[in-house]
């Protein structure tokens, strides 16, 4: 077991126990190895262990003996065999093993009738290794913290903007003044290449959690904007770093698999948010309790602060000599040039859409923040099927087509979100959502993919950087639209970034799919 893993899923050892009589090709069938979600390995004939799988301690023993049945033979003649089969195993998938337990187990139990089949369809594409399975199921934790912290701001602005007596122009302005502290995540990425990952991914986390509970305390607007954007740089190198090690330590045909995984407990993590938005019905600071909140994050992160591991890709390229020797340098500028123009058109519709949501409900459509929080409920929750469908479709088919999809029409149904209401609001932010989710598994792998690992975390410093250029120049753009105009011609207007964007991954990005890190950057073999 590798040093500083946790080292089971929970406390008891899982124990599948079947009784087989089966003819000579029965026998022989039970005594193949498993090749499917575990690879085993023969110990001898009727005992085997697991070189490969989401699994600790495996074992899968046979007990043989002659039937004593009185049909004691085959329809053809044949002495039948009692065989008694035991699987022991502890599953390597902390704090999620509920999840899998069962389906892990009807699998096993089940495992001569898929001997040759494919990876059961709720399986990511490849083979995961106990590593593997442990660091991304402590990675889903803390994307739910990351996506917590990183969504108070637009679930709040309006409640504290109202405190403070800011206008809605106002509160826009400010949103992309917040988001100027971004830098401060690309000098933590630009660290986290030379130190690893590990320590600025958890120091990230508790600063970000710690300074967040801070802004219940805040006296003014002002103060609110200041410690805001401190902890959302934090938030921001936060999910960078989650990004990076996640992609680092998934197998090469599992990277979307991975990233729609984490996103999902990023929409968990933001799906708090929206749970907890009534309180600001409590009164005129009840927003404030929000923020309190945010303190639980500092418990999960301290109890696995021993136990995630620093990722072996990096470990691998501190003993690597010349590590600039195979770089190709037009090439990495551009894929910088094409990462960015797309952050940057992205983030300018995505921003304004997200962060102004809130107040284009409460003052538009007089919601209320119980009903705001319904309404988010409601549309963002289905987020999942377009994010999983996704992932499943990218890791087997490609990228490209399906990000193309999801930026387009997640964009479009989002802009006609602002230009309606009634039903019309809900349906239309429903299917906005499912089919946007479609632009996270596959956009979402593209910035860790194409860099190498000794310049992957500046790389994508450095991309969110230009993210938060096009954040505040929609936030700023959309904040004079509206002095002039309403939300729906604002966001007509931002739509010519996503369509833009959908142009470029259709016809000059790169397809990753099923590619390992080294093949697609050849610095780091």
């Amino acid at each position: 077991m590798a040093p500083g893993l946790i080292p089971t899923s929970h406390d008891f050892v899982t124990s599948l126990h079947k009784h087989h009589s089966v003819d000579a090709s029965g026998l022989e069938r039970l005594r193949r190895p498993i090749d499917d979600l575990i690879l085993e390995t023969a110990a001898s004939q009727d005992a085997f262990v697991a070189v490969d799988g989401p699994v600790r301690n495996y074992e899968r023993r046979l007990v043989v003996t002659p039937s004593t049945s009185t049909a004691s033979a085959s329809a053809a003649g044949e002495p039948l065999w009692d065989v008694e089969e035991t699987i022991s195993y502890k599953l390597a998938v902390p704090i999620w093993w509920p999840l899998f337990t069962l389906p892990l187990r009807f699998r096993l139990s089940r495992h001569t009738k898929h001997a040759d089949a494919p990876m059961p369809w709720w399986a990511p594409p490849d083979r995961f290794d106990a590593r593997a399975a442990t660091v991304i199921s402590l990675l889903a934790v803390l994307a739910i913290i990351s996506a917590y912290v990183g969504s108070l701001l637009s679930q709040t602005l309006s409640f504290a903007g109202k405190e403070f007596g800011i206008s809605s122009s106002d509160q826009s302005f400010t949103a992309g003044l917040i988001r100027l502290g971004t830098p401060l995540a690309f000098v933590l990425a630009w660290i986290a290449d030379r130190r690893g990952r590990r320590k600025l991914l958890l120091g990230s986390a508790l600063a970000a959690c710690t300074l967040a509970s801070l802004t219940a305390l805040v006296p003014t607007f002002w103060a609110y904007a200041v410690v805001q954007a401190l902890f959302r740089g934090l938030s921001t190198a936060m999910a960078l770093l989650i990004g990076i090690v996640a992609v680092e330590e998934s197998p090469a045909g599992s990277r979307a698999f991975v990233v729609s995984v984490i996103s999902l407990c990023g929409g968990l993590g933001s799906g708090m948010v929206v749970w907890a938005v009534p309180l600001a019905d409590t009164g005129i600071g009840g927003w404030r309790w929000i923020y309190v909140l945010a303190l639980i994050g500092v418990i999960p992160i301290l109890l696995m602060w021993r136990h995630v591991p620093e990722t072996a890709r990096f470990e691998a390229a501190q003993q690597r000599v010349n590590v600039d020797a195979d770089v190709d340098r037009r090439q990495l500028a551009r894929r910088l040039a094409m990462l960015g123009a797309t952050a940057f058109l992205f983030t300018m519709f995505a921003a304004p859409a997200s962060t102004l949501n809130t107040d284009y409900l409460t003052t538009v459509h007089d919601f209320s923040a119980t009903r705001v929080s319904l309404f988010k409920l409601v549309t963002s929750t289905p987020i999942g099927l377009g994010v999983v469908v996704a992932g499943w479709i990218a890791d087997r088919y490609g990228r490209k087509m399906i990000g193309a999809f999801g930026v387009l029409t997640g964009a479009v149904l989002t802009m006609v979100e602002y230009n309606t209401s009634g039903a019309s609001l809900w349906i239309f932010g429903i299917i906005g959502t499912v089919l946007g989710g479609a632009v996270v598994p596959t956009l979402g792998v593209y910035g860790p993919e194409l860099f190498g690992t000794v310049r992957r975390g500046k790389a994508n410093g450095f991309i969110s950087m230009v993210g938060v250029a096009g954040s505040v120049t929609g936030l700023f753009l959309g904040g004079w639209l509206l002095d002039k105009y309403d939300y729906g011609l604002t966001f007509q207007v931002l739509l010519i970034g996503p369509v833009i964007v959908a142009g470029l991954v259709l016809f000059v990005f790169p397809e990753t799919a099923n590619r390992t890190l080294e093949d697609i950057n050849p610095g780091d073999k």
